[in-house]
């Protein structure tokens, strides 16, 4: 994905009040994820399937296609334990940028704010116009969306959060002042 660092305007250090306010609401709204046992069990599931689809070509027993099947499934559960240990750490990056403060933030205004269901967790996003024209999507917690949503609010002013390294933009709206 494109680094989005060099294209949203405004961009700045946020206060110690928005970190606060940030670490607050996206705390628990971004699960930490053990890392070291992350796809563990696919791994070892890929190893078992290869060596048992290399055991039964080596005896000649099983067939080609289920020797090659079993590889096959084997090489897939290996290729899915390297993106579920990928995807762990980059949560684990965000959790801690996230309560250490370590990103920018810039001013915008919500376009509107909508939420669902992904994979089974409920999300939210808000659309926003950059002063430039761009449209963005990024997420937003979702307890802030829905009490916004509650309230019958779509324009607010929000502040879109850039971590270094992450490649989606992160959402709040701006606690009240």
């Amino acid at each position: 994905m494109k680094h989005r660092t060099a294209d949203i305007p405004g961009l700045r250090q946020p206060t110690q009040q928005e970190i606060a306010w940030i670490a607050q609401m996206w705390g628990p709204a971004v699960p930490g994820v053990r890392k070291r046992g992350a796809g563990k069990f696919l791994r070892y599931a890929g190893i078992f399937l290869i060596c048992v689809g290399a055991a039964g070509f080596a005896q000649r027993g099983e067939g080609l296609a289920g020797t090659i099947l079993l590889l096959i499934l084997g090489a897939t559960s290996l290729a899915s334990a390297k993106f579920v240990k990928y995807a762990a750490k980059e949560a684990n990056q965000r959790q801690e940028a996230l309560c250490r403060g370590e990103y920018m933030v810039a001013k915008a205004e919500s376009v509107e704010i909508r939420t669902g269901n992904y994979h089974g967790a409920e999300s939210a996003r808000v659309d926003v116009i950059l002063p430039n024209g761009e449209k963005l999507s990024p997420e937003i917690p979702f307890a802030c969306a829905q009490s916004l949503l509650k309230k019958g609010m779509q324009q607010v002013p929000v502040l879109l959060i850039q971590i270094p390294g992450d490649p989606d933009l992160l959402a709040i709206p701006c606690e009240s002042e």
